[in-house]
């Protein structure tokens, strides 16, 4: 039997979404030849696509949130410093 699919099959398997487990069933069955999956070629731009993006923006928000940590961190030395001052000047 032929089962066609597209590019939400691959892009289910590919990030573990919703219907991953569905997927992963129909991939079974076409490795263990009991079916026939057929697949446009077409249906790898897309997904690759989405992957490339997703890769781009985990990078610019692991930048943003490596800035903030280390403003946090500043902010923290700041602080203390601020304080022992203050600890320091009350004598």
């Amino acid at each position: 039997m032929n089962v066609y699919v597209e590019t939400n099959f691959v892009l289910e398997l590919a990030l573990l979404q919703e219907q991953q487990e569905s997927c992963q069933q129909l991939l079974n069955l076409a490795e263990a030849d009991r079916i026939n999956l057929i697949l446009p070629a077409f249906s790898f731009t897309e997904p690759y696509e989405t992957l490339i993006r997703r890769e781009k923006n985990a990078e610019i928000y692991h930048k943003i949130c490596t800035k903030s940590f280390l403003s946090l961190d500043v902010l923290y030395l700041i602080n203390n410093r601020c304080v022992l001052i203050k600890k320091l000047l009350s004598f």
